[in-house]
């Protein structure tokens, strides 16, 4: 769960605002777990308006279930590190990329490379070159594979 956008007004030193808008990012590779908890969340914020009695006012602008990737194409890039002695790892990305909108229409997966620390999406976000190699290696194979071969192996 991120907190972004916090608007505070007035936004002045000493005095008590009269309003505070801000965005909840919430994310789970489970649709299910995802729904529970915001639900959870926001009956709690429901809760507490209630007992302080102030306003609230909830806009869920977006609200998209997580989508899994391909399995035949995950097993075809784990072969391919296998093959070229990388390590791997599944994970989940809790962002919002366009294989959300392409997992409908074709088979589709997501390849990471790792971030110095994690950080992605932020000025502190960095590769070394040799990790962005190593992920072209295998994005440069796969695609050969799907192209040219009948079977991944």
């Amino acid at each position: 769960m991120t907190t972004f956008r916090l608007s505070v007004e007035p936004n002045i030193p000493n005095v008590i605002p009269d309003k505070v808008a801000f965005s909840v990012d919430v994310r789970h590779p489970s649709g299910q777990v995802l729904h529970q908890f915001s639900e959870q969340f926001l009956n709690k914020f429901k809760n507490m308006a209630g007992e302080r009695e102030v306003g609230l006012s909830i806009e869920n602008w977006m609200d998209e279930n997580p989508v899994n990737m391909d399995v035949v194409l995950n097993e075809q890039v784990e072969k391919i590190c296998r093959k070229q002695g990388v390590a791997y790892k599944y994970m989940a990305s809790g962002a919002g990329h366009d294989s959300q909108i392409f997992a409908s229409l074709c088979p589709t997966a997501l390849l990471f490379v790792p971030s110095h620390r994690g950080i992605s999406h932020s000025p502190l976000e960095y590769t070394p070159a040799k990790d962005l190699e190593t992920g072209i290696k295998v994005l440069i194979e796969l695609l050969y594979n799907l192209g040219y071969e009948k079977e991944i192996g």
